[in-house]
């Protein structure tokens, strides 16, 4: 199940002759092989939508050398004041099929521009596109030759409350699994790995394989 283990604990329990920076670089270097995104475009009902999340520099040292990565006091632990780009948080984009295939990636800014340039090779033409009211996946569909749906909300006035249409439930289930590995199971990541991450949820997800079966496919990769 891929499992987060503390590295001082990985290091004692193994009696691994390494440092914690070593181990924390091998860790890296293994998680950024599950990164890359499926080689087949994504076809059917896509859902899509962004997330949020702090933006953080744990591990940095620049506070400590003089030389820190934000003008701002160094912080323990806290999250941002305000949903916003830049100092505050990163947006990522996420998209997902029925088959389970996942598309994801960090985004430079919330421009539409930049959604449709990202968005629009992982999907398939004639593909619906289901999203919420952002009118960026409106123009994904336009660009790639989709149907664009927009995600409804629960009906109120139903005695139990279900949903009216489609939604983007899948997605936003993964997006919760995503947001619990990387700020309740690694006590939140630097925003340098953050996809590296995203990689691993993606692995745990859909059930693939971890421990001595990943480590033979990435050597043989």
């Amino acid at each position: 199940m891929g499992h987060h283990v503390a590295l001082w604990r990985l290091r004692d329990e193994y009696d691994l002759p390494l440092s914690i920076p070593t181990l924390h670089r091998w860790r890296h270097r293994f998680l950024s092989r599950l990164t890359t995104n499926p080689s087949q475009p994504l076809a059917g009902m896509v859902e899509a939508d962004e997330k949020f999340f702090r933006t953080s520099f744990k591990g940095a040292r620049g506070w400590k050398r003089k030389n820190p990565p934000q003008l701002r006091r160094a912080r323990r632990r806290g999250n941002a004041q305000v949903r916003s780009l830049g100092e505050q948080q990163v947006p990522t984009l996420t998209a997902v099929d029925r088959s389970g295939a996942i598309y994801q990636t960090r985004l430079g800014d919330m421009k539409h521009e930049t959604i449709v340039n990202t968005m629009s090779p992982w999907v398939e033409s004639d593909s619906i596109i289901c999203s919420d009211g952002n009118d960026a996946y409106a123009k994904v569909a336009s660009a790639t030759g989709c149907e664009h749906i927009k995600a409804k909300v629960k009906n109120r006035n139903t005695a139990r409350g279900n949903a009216v249409g489609l939604s983007i439930a899948r997605i936003d289930a993964y997006h919760r699994d995503v947001e619990n590995l990387v700020n309740r199971r690694c006590m939140g990541v630097s925003t340098h790995y953050l996809m590296n991450y995203f990689g691993w949820a993606r692995r745990i997800t859909q059930h693939q394989p971890f421990g001595d079966d990943l480590l033979a496919e990435l050597l043989a990769a």
